[in-house]
């Protein structure tokens, strides 16, 4: 780069209003995601229902069957989903695409 250009690579160009699924290979898709509350099994209740205006981020953890919510709030909670998918509306791609979430390392709620 030429003197004076600046560089910063950390600025994303998503905006602040659309969710986001970060793959495991890197990619980042961004859209609304399709649900409205996600329930979630947990090791001191059987299961609990979180809406998504709630969720900040949803985090897959490893292979395994457990994610890790953290909500708007700060609060993190830790269990099982059943949900094997992810649709993503109005998204910028061609086709609405729909995530298997062994695929996805973490979502970003909007």
């Amino acid at each position: 780069m030429m003197g004076g250009e600046d560089d910063d690579s950390s600025v994303s160009n998503t905006p602040v209003d659309v969710d986001t699924i970060t793959m495991r290979n890197g990619d980042v898709l961004t859209g609304t995601l399709d649900f409205d509350k996600i329930t979630v099994k947990t090791s001191y209740l059987p299961e609990m229902s979180i809406s998504k205006n709630d969720i900040d981020s949803i985090e897959f953890v490893g292979d395994s069957k457990l994610v890790k919510f953290r909500t708007k709030g700060g609060d993190v909670i830790r269990g099982e989903i059943a949900v094997s998918t992810f649709a993503l509306t109005d998204s910028t791609l061609p086709e609405q695409p729909v995530v298997e979430k062994q695929d996805i390392r973490i979502i970003h709620c909007r």
